[in-house]
């Protein structure tokens, strides 16, 4: 008796859900969904369960849910640095255009100097170069004047003060960024040297004085070369302590901005006469850069320094990232500067 009153109880019940679910179908009322869902759980009725349209209560639910897991997840990375060893919070960010001074066409340039500088007419002026693919002689010389600038060693949105910014190591220094240009210009056939030399190991002053030694040295050895190219990371410091990580996405990946930098002969800046020379090769691969990557280089920093350019036509700084990039996106931005660099030499042979 007892198990027919059963049979009944349930039979009745499972009507009851039925006629709930075929309610909540047709007025898609959140108030049928809950009941429905406790009696087929009661019964086991996981394929019925499964078919009930969430709520709009459980759909906020679930968002809210998501939200506090991404929070969570963010305190955690924040966390692994305390409040007392906290040197700033790392800002990712694609730095745009908006410093730049002058413009033409899609080329930005940041003037920092006294001198007025009609950017297009130099622009027009092709550069005094002429590339041998495949020859035995090198073409290109790859120096570090700072060698020992590193990179953060993972990603965290506050960064410890004990965190040093110069690494000796030369897997993670520029040395290991410049190792992947050269490698990729060789591979085109483009012969390039790389000088390992850590000109700021000793002393971070007078490093530019050591690296126009190393430069001379080679130009001297080899007379072949014909782009000097100087490569660092940039350091961008607010005033508060905060580093910036200058970023952008290209092909799905995460790659460090980077930066060309071309001196001139002004002020108390002498003695420097191919100025203008190397303005014309910088102006021309910024084009080129923007035009492969845009927003992939900051706008050209044209300044009041030297930075050893006067020792060969075509020379060039290149800021490649900033201290709070990770290497992995250095080299990526590498590879990337690199395929712009050997399209730009190959139109020069």
């Amino acid at each position: 008796m007892k198990r027919k009153t059963l049979k009944s109880i349930k039979k009745y019940l499972i009507s009851v859900l039925v006629l709930l679910i075929t309610l909540s179908i047709i007025a898609h009322a959140s108030y049928f969904v809950y009941p429905v869902r406790l009696l087929s759980k009661a019964f086991s009725l996981t394929a019925v369960s499964m078919v009930i349209p969430y709520s709009k209560q459980e759909k906020v639910q679930e968002t809210t849910t998501k939200k506090q897991e991404k929070t969570t997840k963010k305190q955690k990375e924040t966390k692994l640095v305390s409040a007392e060893e906290t040197g700033g919070a790392v800002i990712s960010e694609t730095i745009d255009k908006s410093g730049a001074t002058n413009s033409f066409g899609c080329v930005y340039i940041k003037n920092k100097t006294t001198k007025k500088v009609d950017f297009e007419k130099e622009f027009k002026k092709k550069p005094n170069l002429k590339i041998k693919l495949n020859s035995r002689k090198p073409q290109v010389l790859i120096v570090h004047t700072h060698a020992t600038e590193s990179f953060f060693p993972y990603l965290v949105s506050y960064y410890p003060k004990s965190w040093g910014e110069r690494d000796n190591n030369t897997s993670k220094n520029m040395v290991a960024v410049g190792e992947v240009i050269a490698s990729k210009l060789n591979k085109a056939g483009i012969k390039t040297l790389q000088s390992r030399t850590l000109h700021d190991k000793a002393d971070y002053e007078g490093s530019y004085d050591r690296s126009r030694a190393t430069i001379k040295s080679y130009l001297k050895k080899y007379p072949s070369i014909k782009v000097v190219l100087d490569v660092h990371r940039d350091a961008i410091n607010e005033e508060d302590g905060d580093k910036i990580r200058p970023i952008i996405s290209i092909n799905k990946k995460q790659a460090g901005q980077i930066m060309l930098i071309s001196g001139c002969e002004t002020g108390i800046i002498t003695d420097y006469p191919n100025w203008r020379k190397n303005l014309h090769f910088s102006l021309r691969l910024q084009q080129l850069l923007e035009k492969t990557y845009p927003s992939f280089a900051r706008p050209l920093f044209f300044a009041e320094k030297k930075y050893n350019q006067d020792l060969c036509e075509n020379s060039v700084l290149v800021e490649i990232g900033s201290q709070a990039n990770l290497i992995k996106e250095a080299k990526y931005s590498a590879e990337l500067f690199s395929n712009v660099l050997i399209k730009f030499l190959k139109e020069y042979t």
